[in-house]
């Protein structure tokens, strides 16, 4: 069976993919930088926004790191042994021409995603499945900052992972596997990303040994669910008010 595994290359996706490689599978693994996605994302931020609002949006950005860095540091201090993990390629971009030509040449059984820039028709055309990682329970909690905003909400029951057959919409892809945490593990935002990550890799690797037997079933979303927004500066500091750090 030929796996491929795409990525942002962060400490979290370097722990998924040591996981999958540690549990009997040899992806082939391919990183993208993120440069392309974020250069999209500042354009789309300011672009929608009249200059006055610039500042306000720069404060967002801010926060919005300074939440990223504190998620970061505490699983660097319990993964960090997984941050030496290499990947066969890299990229700047997961549509890039480069990626598409490994995926025709290879031609992959399942192609693993997590955490990429969202990836075009003509790229999801060139492999029969792609599998997509989601820290989140879907369909009520799309988008990345999922595990945010079911904490935030009082939410706790709907705090899990998700691994969904991908498709053209954000999320929206039929269910393959969701498991959601014990609640025990809930008590932090850094604390409920470590958890969810773990649980995320075990459901991982899961969903390619039901893959390899033929047993994998794909269950339909429903449209109750809804995408949920980027936080902001103000949201961000709410949430630590209301529920500490």
């Amino acid at each position: 069976m030929k796996i491929a595994y795409i990525a942002r290359d962060t400490l979290a996706s370097r722990y998924i993919g040591n996981h999958i490689r540690q549990n009997g599978f040899s992806p082939i693994c391919i990183f993208e930088s993120g440069r392309k996605a974020k250069q999209r994302k500042l354009k789309r931020i300011f672009g929608a926004s009249p200059i006055w609002k610039w500042p306000l949006r720069v404060i967002d950005l801010l926060f919005l790191g300074l939440m990223s860095f504190l998620d970061e540091r505490y699983l660097q201090k319990r993964l960090g042994s997984h941050s030496g993990f290499k990947p066969d390629y890299r990229c700047d971009d997961v549509n890039d021409d480069e990626v598409r030509q490994l995926l025709q040449k290879e031609t992959f059984d399942v192609v693993v995603v997590f955490g990429t820039a969202i990836i075009e028709p003509t790229t999801l055309r060139l492999c029969p499945v792609f599998l997509n990682i989601h820290t989140g329970i879907v369909p009520k909690y799309r988008n990345v900052h999922s595990e945010f905003w079911a904490r935030l909400e009082g939410d706790l029951d709907q705090i899990g992972s998700t691994i969904m057959r991908l498709n053209e919409s954000v999320d929206g892809g039929d269910i393959v596997l969701q498991r959601r945490l014990k609640m025990e593990s809930l008590r932090t935002l850094p604390r409920i990303k470590l958890n969810n990550l773990i649980l995320a890799a075990e459901l991982a690797v899961e969903a390619l040994a039901k893959f390899k037997r033929g047993e994998l079933k794909f269950e339909p979303q429903s449209n109750e669910g809804r995408l949920w927004p980027t936080p902001s500066a103000r949201e961000i500091l709410y949430s630590w008010f209301k529920l500490g750090i």
